[in-house]
């Protein structure tokens, strides 16, 4: 597999780098709090996941679908579906209780200040930037 250079991805590099297989990715939240502001990024997460995942998708609206396409491009992330039993946020269920799987589904950044790692077929890329030690002067 080609290096992913992760530190400038886009929607459609992602889509491609990614497949249909399952990867693994690390990414820091958007800041919420004072104090994840302060230090210029939110909680850190780290998920398995799928892209093109539509088994509970209930349907929906062509206006809805654009929109949220829309806002993903401009804001430079991703849906995903969360894999069961790789996260404590997943609510567990029985498997026929779709309710519960409908949840899974996650949105992440691919912002350069935002993603950390992604591991597709054993492969870690990793974003330089932010796992460079800090420089002291």
């Amino acid at each position: 597999m080609a290096e992913i250079n992760i530190t400038n991805l886009n929607i459609e590099s992602f889509r491609h780098a990614v497949g249909g297989r399952v990867f693994t990715v690390e990414f820091y939240k958007k800041p919420e709090t004072a104090e994840e502001k302060r230090l210029g990024r939110g909680e850190y997460r780290k998920l398995n996941a799928r892209l093109n995942v539509k088994k509970y998708v209930k349907g929906t609206q062509p206006e809805t679908t654009a929109k949220r396409r829309e806002t993903n491009e401009e804001r430079n992330q991703i849906g995903v579906y969360e894999m069961r039993g790789t996260s404590d946020r997943i609510e567990e269920g029985t498997p026929d209780e779709e309710t519960f799987q409908a949840k899974n589904y996650r949105i992440i950044p691919l912002s350069a200040d935002r993603l950390i790692s992604l591991t597709v077929d054993g492969v870690k890329h990793v974003n330089e930037v932010l796992t460079r030690p800090p420089f002291f002067s």
